[in-house]
């Protein structure tokens, strides 16, 4: 097991990080020269085969494609928009119920008051009515 000081620790906004040159992690894995990535133009006829032939080779930790990517990229983006659209009528909803349902309240309790007023109103001209002396007779 070998062992390597600490330089350095970095904050890191998401998960831990180590960094190193990649000469002296070379030595250390006793590995050659290695690549992180290559960009390559190819025949869209032969993209099936090479695929397959990348896939098989063990120093190749991945292969992507960019059509691929792309269309994984716009579907996830299509399901989201999708979500989000779904969510924000929800919420429209719930809200529209809560105007509607609040002016409604508020139009049956003013129904209300101005109904016990006009009950009153009608109940206290009867007392009038009745507790009138009658004059003629």
């Amino acid at each position: 097991m070998r062992r390597l000081p600490v330089v350095r620790v970095v904050d890191e906004l998401v998960g831990i990080g180590a960094y190193m040159d990649v000469t002296a992690l070379n030595r250390l894995m006793r590995e050659g020269a290695s690549r992180s990535g290559a960009y390559l133009r190819i025949d869209p006829r032969e993209s099936a085969r090479l695929y397959g032939t990348l896939k098989r080779l063990p120093a190749v930790a991945s292969v992507t494609f960019r059509d691929a990517l792309r269309q994984s990229f716009q579907e996830i983006h299509d399901r989201s928009l999708t979500m989000t659209t779904v969510i924000n009528v929800l919420f429209a909803c719930v809200i529209a119920f809560g105007v509607v349902y609040n002016g409604a309240h508020r139009a049956l309790r003013a129904r209300q008051r101005t109904g016990v007023a006009a009950r009153a109103s009608t109940a206290s001209s009867r007392r009038r009515r009745w507790s009138r002396p009658r004059l003629s007779r």
